[in-house]
């Protein structure tokens, strides 16, 4: 029988991309939202998924979104007010699979955490602001791997492309907007992995109706396309039909005095001292090619261009 599945997060980036991947496979899809009649929510609907009043911090809520389905996809966010809410949250919606009988459960978390937990950090990394975020992963991988379930599986996913477009861009990368420039620290020759959206919707797909278990107790590698800012400022501009982005790069002492009012500096500079992180080797193999970044920019134009242009208007 095809899963149903409970698609945590289906309003955000990575869950609505799984919801709609699940769904264009013709898996049940439930989900909840703190307004089902949000834009995102009423999308949601009208692509088939039945959406459901609720949100992390209602057990309740989820148990009701949650009732019925085989399947869920696990992907919680950092709580920036509480720096322990993201694990709490995870641990609540484990804890929520297991009580209403889900028995199959795929997660997305983050690449490299190993390095965390064998202590391999170098320079000032040990005391960087954004390391709580990928304790929190680890925290919530425990909980799915320690619960139970008949089979689980964790993705791991480098930074996404949308990143670069609007609307996450306004907020990662200000200077994109307001002047064509995507301001960083890593130095010009740094490869970064980089992962269209669409592919963990296909990737939660392939998990779910494969029947081999070959990805049961598995973490698998989305390893997407190795490219560093330039590169990615030149598919932009390719795109885009026009030299319209640009990349500065700025020292390390300049980042290291942002980095204490701006935690997007501060994950940088924990990939400045730690490169290794930024980058999936040996991705594993699925029944579907990854995107590349030139065919998520082509798809994606539109968001582009506002990233580009958001500044003037």
């Amino acid at each position: 029988m095809p899963h149903t599945v409970f698609v945590t997060g289906a309003t955000g980036s990575q869950g609505g991309y799984v919801a709609r991947g699940l769904l264009k496979a013709g898996l049940v899809v439930h989900a909840i939202a703190r307004n089902p009649k949000s834009a995102p929510a009423q999308a949601l609907q009208r692509a088939g998924a039945k959406v459901f009043p609720g949100n992390f911090d209602s057990k309740d809520s989820m148990v009701a979104a949650a009732q019925g389905c085989t399947a869920a996809f696990v992907n919680v966010s950092p709580v920036f007010t509480d720096p322990d809410g993201e694990a709490m949250h995870g641990q609540k919606v484990v804890d929520v699979c297991r009580d209403v009988g889900i028995t199959h459960v795929v997660q997305s978390s983050v690449p490299n955490l190993e390095r965390l937990e064998r202590g391999e950090l170098r320079g000032t990394s040990a005391q960087n602001p954004t390391l709580k975020y990928r304790y929190s992963k680890i925290a919530v991988e425990r909980s799915v791997t320690e619960a139970g379930f008949e089979s689980w599986t964790i993705l791991q996913v480098p930074r996404l492309l949308n990143s670069f477009v609007d609307p996450l861009a306004q907020r990662i990368f200000p200077h994109l907007a307001s002047e064509g420039v995507i301001r960083t620290v890593l130095p010009p020759n740094t490869p970064q992995s980089l992962l269209d959206p669409a592919d963990i919707g296909l990737a939660v797909t392939e998990v779910l109706q494969d029947g081999s278990g070959r990805y049961h107790g598995r973490k698998v590698k989305l390893a997407g396309q190795q490219l560093t800012f330039g590169d990615i400022a030149g598919i932009m501009n390719e795109v885009l039909g026009q030299d319209r982005v640009r990349i500065e790069y700025i020292s390390e002492s300049e980042a290291r005095e942002l980095q204490k009012t701006s935690l997007m500096v501060a994950s940088e500079m924990l990939f400045f001292e730690n490169p290794e992180m930024l980058v999936i080797d040996d991705g594993d193999e699925l029944g579907f090619q990854l995107h590349s970044a030139k065919e998520y920019f082509t798809r994606e134009k539109a968001a582009l261009e506002r990233a580009v242009d958001a500044g003037l208007s």
